[in-house]
């Protein structure tokens, strides 16, 4: 987390002309921001209604997931607080630059074949470091590749896939205030 914290604030320094370039770039482009809405609408609804339905399905049960619901227990108002400003700004801020802009955007836009290789390992990498039993790969994949496809979609554009993080993210920090609040 500190790690993230400190790849956020040195990419706000260092990077913050590009990010306003992008951002620019993103909310000129009318019809592509259109859709990017809708895929973000559709995604929460998605994210939403998957494991609502495995819950129906599967006796009340839900899939055997990472301890995070268990690691909350332990937190104050305070730490939940934190790590929901955390999870919600800084660390897609640092997560996309580092497996999009570093993995991704340095290969030309004409090589296609090293385009889809990256991708295919930042989706791997990325996966993999949120992953801390095998059943996590349920929500990280998806999400994972719905991020490389906002990022080629909307021309590399790092705020575009910035914002779609933070909003999964947002989604889950819904789920673990609920947790927190009401159990």
């Amino acid at each position: 987390m500190i790690i993230s914290f400190i790849i956020c604030i040195f990419i706000l320094l260092f990077y913050r002309k590009q990010l306003v370039i992008s951002y620019k770039n993103l909310n000129e482009n009318y019809s592509k921001k259109n859709l990017f809405l809708m895929i973000i609408i559709l995604y929460g609804l998605v994210r939403l209604l998957i494991p609502t339905l495995y819950f129906y399905i599967n006796n009340n049960t839900l899939p055997q997931m990472s301890n995070t619901y268990e690691m909350i227990e332990n937190f104050s108002c305070y730490d939940l607080i934190m790590f929901s400003l955390y999870s919600v700004i800084c660390a897609p801020i640092a997560e996309e630059f580092v497996y999009r802009e570093i993995f991704i955007k340095p290969i030309p836009n004409e090589d296609k074949f090293s385009q889809v290789c990256m991708g295919i390992i930042s989706i791997t990498v990325f996966t993999w470091t949120h992953m801390q039993i095998p059943g996590d790969i349920l929500p990280y994949l998806p999400i994972t590749v719905a991020l490389i496809f906002i990022y080629f979609y909307y021309d590399r554009n790092i705020v575009a896939s910035i914002l779609f993080h933070s909003f999964s993210n947002l989604i889950s920090m819904f789920a673990f205030w609920h947790e927190y609040l009401f159990n």
